[in-house]
């Protein structure tokens, strides 16, 4: 209803992240690359005839994944925030690290895309929201790369390590009372307009639909 046929919710509970945008930890003086998957993405769906239109002249031009997802399809989507869900008596904690590390995950890639063209973002703009939604409860967070994100990394992995935060945003709406049941239709019309908001400042126009046009008009090269 709020979409507007841009949007696909998308199962992606299978599909690995690639690991050069994963985060690492440090134990007994080793590197660990920390690994969990989410449920659900949201993604740019192909059978919108514009969003179609930058991915077909994408593949003619840029030759790298545009995702940080490994699965032959969704690697060449362009996907948007992240949803971890629970039954009533998950485990908050470990729903909350599952739902930062995909998030993080993205935001690298992105950063990376944003590199490859050439364009200039502020870390704010690439402000991404994400949810969680154990039982009743929908909780909202916000992740946003470092300033320095990839300036202290790995070289060698592509992405860099990076340095990304999240944060909750103190909001939780629960569907089992009414006040909750009525606010959640809002708060998804919210996220899906942030998601394709077209005017200058905003998340599309401003930061991912401006990065992926220029990848889409010269690969990068210009």
């Amino acid at each position: 209803m709020y979409g507007k046929g841009k949007w696909l919710l998308q199962s992606v509970q299978s599909q690995s992240i690639n690991p050069n945008y994963l985060s690492i930890s440090t134990t007994g003086g080793k590197n660990k690359i920390i690994d969990r998957k989410t449920d659900y993405t949201l993604s740019y769906s192909h059978r919108d005839a514009d969003v179609s239109s930058l991915y077909t002249r994408l593949a003619a031009t840029y030759d790298d994944d545009v995702s940080h997802v490994m699965n032959a399809s969704t690697k060449r989507t362009a996907v948007f925030s992240g949803l971890e869900i629970k039954a009533s008596y998950g485990n908050h904690t470990e729903v909350e690290m599952q739902m930062s590390i995909w998030i993080a995950a993205s935001l690298r890639k992105k950063m990376k895309l944003a590199g490859n063209a050439g364009v200039n973002i502020v870390p704010a703009a690439m402000a991404e929201p994400a949810l969680t939604i154990v039982g009743h409860k929908h909780c909202i967070y916000y992740a946003y790369p470092c300033s320095d994100l990839g300036s202290n990394g790995d070289k060698n992995r592509s992405g860099g390590e990076g340095g990304v935060h999240v944060f909750a945003s103190g909001l939780a709406l629960k569907t089992d009372s009414v006040r909750g049941t009525f606010q959640l239709p809002r708060l998804y019309r919210n996220l899906l307009a942030y998601g394709m908001d077209e005017g200058d400042d905003g998340y599309w126009d401003g930061f991912l639909g401006r990065v992926l046009e220029k990848l889409a008009s010269d690969g990068g090269r210009g």
